[in-house]
């Protein structure tokens, strides 16, 4: 069985009200989140997670590439903790990144064999198969907000 992903959506009110929540400090996006596994997230590859202190525009259409510092971001396998990367978001587009950006801007992350206009995250104009949020058609990219989990 496939979840419903429809079901998961949040309105931007809802989310609004999320973020503003003490005890959320970060968040998140992942591609094809296994709803079935009691683990939840097994693996960081193809995985971003962000600090809201370093970067507090994730629901503002900014229409600008800002530099954020983030804590972690995986694409295709290749990997950086604390090097600042660059977003961008649109009124009508989620924020995401460019590989064509993150290469020449902010940290100059580098991930070889990028494609022409490989987006991450969201936007997908350049659509890579060997990253999973676009491995095939039934791939999703799924966001979270959220704070530390304390044992």
């Amino acid at each position: 069985c496939a979840p419903n992903w429809s079901n998961y959506r949040l309105s931007k009110a809802k989310m609004t009200t999320l973020k503003s929540a003490a005890s959320s400090t970060h968040f998140r996006a992942t591609c094809n989140f296994n709803s079935e596994d009691e683990k939840g997230l097994q693996h960081h590859r193809d995985y971003l997670r962000v600090s809201f202190c370093a970067y507090n525009y994730f629901l503002d259409a900014r229409n600008t590439w800002t530099c954020a510092i983030v804590d972690y971001i995986n694409i295709r396998g290749f990997s950086c903790s604390k090097c600042s990367i660059p977003f961008y978001s649109y009124d009508d587009h989620h924020l995401f990144t460019r590989l064509t950006y993150i290469k020449s801007s902010c940290g100059r992350f580098n991930i070889p064999n990028a494609i022409k206009n490989e987006d991450a995250f969201a936007l997908y104009w350049g659509i890579n198969p060997q990253f999973s949020c676009t491995a095939n058609s039934t791939s999703t990219s799924n966001w979270w907000i959220g704070g530390a989990i304390i044992n």
